[in-house]
């Protein structure tokens, strides 16, 4: 008697983002950063996780900014995790075609890699200019971080710029654009401009 295959309904969610921010005293000239690694955890535990999972997320797309998960099991989304940059894969592979292909802007070089998170403008009259990349070793500056929801198939990411920004002192840094400390030490005010619905 020939065994009986279960077969899981599918379905797509879809990650919407709002890039808003939400001090009026600041201008955003450039905001783009890459989403990376997503996987979506299940009120039963189980994980789907994303394959070739690299999205440049930019402020100044002309299309709403989103993202649509293909094939994920349909059942109710617990908690969402990914992470604000790309992995060290992603800067050695050498894949650099779709959202990673180097004409986005995005790309410093083979040594130095992608930058993870591109933030311009002014506040006031101070203007401010933050590239933040790096890979390799204690410069490395992805960040994976993970939200509980409560969904089926729409999340809505907040990442407001101006609380990044409200958690430098400008007077002394308004500009990193290169790999190092400086870089890392700004990657732990993510947390702080991210919410999840």
């Amino acid at each position: 008697m020939l065994g009986s295959t279960s077969v899981i309904a599918q379905k797509n969610v879809s990650i919407s983002f709002d890039l808003s921010p939400s001090d009026t005293t600041m201008e955003v000239g450039v905001f783009k950063f890459y989403l990376s690694s997503i996987s979506l955890q299940f009120e039963d535990n189980s994980v789907y996780i994303e394959p070739n999972s690299y999205h440049l997320i930019n402020k100044e797309d002309s299309s709403p900014q989103s993202l649509t998960l293909s094939n994920v099991p349909d059942k109710a989304i617990s908690k969402i995790t990914f992470t604000l940059g790309t992995d060290s894969m992603a800067n050695v592979s050498g894949a650099m075609d779709g959202d990673l292909d180097p004409i986005l802007g995005m790309y410093w070089a083979w040594n130095s890699g992608y930058i993870n998170f591109k933030l311009e403008g002014k506040k006031g009259n101070q203007a401010f200019e933050f590239h933040i990349g790096g890979y390799n070793g204690e410069q490395a500056t992805a960040r994976t971080l993970s939200y509980s929801v409560s969904a089926d198939d729409t999340i809505e990411i907040k990442i407001d710029p101006s609380k990044f920004l409200n958690q430098i002192d400008l007077s002394s840094t308004s500009s990193v654009k290169i790999p190092g400390n400086e870089a890392v030490g700004l990657t732990n005010y993510y947390p702080n401009m991210i919410s999840v619905e």
